[in-house]
């Protein structure tokens, strides 16, 4: 891919954007820790909480993570304000599970909310119910229908805008639109409308999902390559994805500088979140947490999208936390998971989290032997057929159908392109005990009850269809 480097003036708006907030930031702490080892606390306390879900975003297109265009501005700064977590996994290739997971701190073993017929079980409390329980206002703004009351997802918001991508319909298709400057507008509206009582706003932007539509300022910053059999829309991915079009390395470049485009046009939204809450004086007690649900494939092995497989460019997530007792400057390289975000909010809020949640507080010192899960695939040949454990380096990945079994080793194999059972046959297996257990307590849930609303709507299936979820 050709990355031509950004007009003046397109770099010298970046680093103001950078620099205006590096120091609405700053202004809240002092320097940077340059110790990056041992314990990732900082100072104080929080008051509130925001949560920023940023749909679809895979972290090596983030310049906080490597990436050498300028897509991200004031991520980065929040990043070097705080802690980056490198090697965060989601626990679903796909939007639902993935969001119950980050809202509830549960696997899709036991949120089992895996599939578009599903609702959350009456006894998984979500992050709204246990801070709004604790005396916390809970706000929150939208952009996609998975995360509104179909799914039970929207349960203890005091308020909660849906701010829908779905736009215009032309020659046939409906387009899926830009929003993010709208979910901005909507979370400052409810910032400035909140009550004195301490407040959680979740803030989940869709613009980084597909259609990759840029606009045209921001494109010309960044997209230099023409338009050959991939035009950003999901439909012409999905012909991909069913062997209808066969795109080349130029279509494949275009496609990614499309989405750096729209990568960047959402930071610029974010600047603007990040700003007001240093210019209401929040920044000061206020934790905030990025992150994403999963990231996106461009046929590094072969197909695009997401949601049907377990290759790091799905399931590797970026984590960012900034705030009042959070280390400043810092890097965590130490494998950690979705789940981890609730009770880590918990515990720097002073709140008790649910009982039994999976997940580990992220601030404490790294476990080498910690053990994450994902599973909830979606539109393969039959519905949640993976599952995956990983340990470190390794990635088992199982067939619940067939049983078949395939072990990644990223250390030795990082394009994930050959079976290492035969190489670490005792990873092999304590994976394998691993995802045994853990099916086992799924089983148990099942059998104990609560089972999951299996019915479905019209209207619910005509939107996931224009979306692309379902065929």
């Amino acid at each position: 891919m050709s990355d031509a480097p950004a007009p003046r003036r397109a770099r010298r708006a970046s680093r103001s954007t950078a620099l205006l907030v590096a120091a609405a930031l700053s202004a809240c702490g002092g320097a940077a820790d340059p110790d990056a080892t041992g314990d990732l606390r900082g100072p104080g306390a929080p008051r509130n909480l925001v949560l920023v879900s940023l749909d679809t975003l895979r972290p090596d297109r983030l310049g906080a993570y490597g990436h050498d265009r300028d897509t991200s501005p004031a991520l980065d700064a929040l990043a070097a304000d705080g802690v980056v977590f490198e090697d965060a996994s989601a626990t679903s290739p796909w939007t639902l599970p993935s969001h119950a997971s980050l809202l509830t701190g549960l696997y899709p073993n036991r949120h089992r909310l895996r599939g578009h017929a599903d609702a959350l079980p009456a006894g998984a409390r979500t992050a709204a119910e246990v801070l709004g329980e604790a005396g916390f206002e809970t706000l929150g703004v939208v952009s996609s229908p998975l995360l509104g009351p179909d799914y039970g997802l929207d349960r203890g918001f005091d308020r909660l805008r849906v701010v829908s991508p779905l736009g215009e319909t032309i020659a046939g298709y409906r387009r899926v639109e830009n929003r993010a400057r709208e979910v901005t507008d909507a979370a400052l509206e409810l910032l400035d409308a909140r009550g004195a009582a301490p407040f959680f706003l979740f803030v989940h932007y869709y613009d980084a999902h597909t259609d990759y539509a840029p606009d045209a300022d921001v494109a010309a910053r960044f997209v230099d390559t023409p338009a050959g059999v991939l035009d950003g829309r999901i439909e012409t991915l999905l012909a991909v994805r069913r062997g209808e079009l066969r795109p080349g390395e130029a279509d494949v470049a275009h496609v990614l500088q499309l989405y750096d485009a729209e990568v960047r046009q959402l930071d610029d939204q974010l600047a603007r979140l990040f700003t007001r809450l240093a210019e209401a004086g929040l920044a000061d007690d206020t934790l905030v947490v990025v992150t994403s649900d999963h990231g996106e494939e461009f046929l590094e092995h072969g197909s695009v999208l997401h949601s049907r497989t377990y290759f790091q460019e799905v399931v590797r997530v970026p984590l960012i936390l900034r705030g009042p007792g959070v280390a400043r400057g810092r890097r965590a390289p130490g494998l950690v998971s979705l789940v981890d975000v609730l009770p880590t909010a918990c515990a720097l809020l002073g709140v008790a989290p649910p009982p039994g949640l999976p997940g580990r507080d992220l601030l404490a010192p790294a476990d080498p032997d910690r053990v994450v899960f994902a599973e909830g695939d979606y539109l393969n040949e039959r519905p949640n057929t993976y599952r995956m454990a990983r340990r470190g380096p390794h990635k088992l990945i199982r067939n619940a159908y067939s049983g078949s079994e395939r072990l990644v080793d990223l250390d030795w194999d990082p394009a994930e392109r050959r079976d290492s059972a035969l190489r670490a046959p005792a990873a092999a297996d304590r994976l394998r005990a691993e995802l045994d257990a853990y099916a086992a307590r799924a089983a148990a849930d099942a059998a104990a009850g609560d089972a999951p609303d299996d019915s479905e709507s019209d209207a619910r299936i005509e939107q996931l269809r224009q979306l692309g979820y379902v065929r």
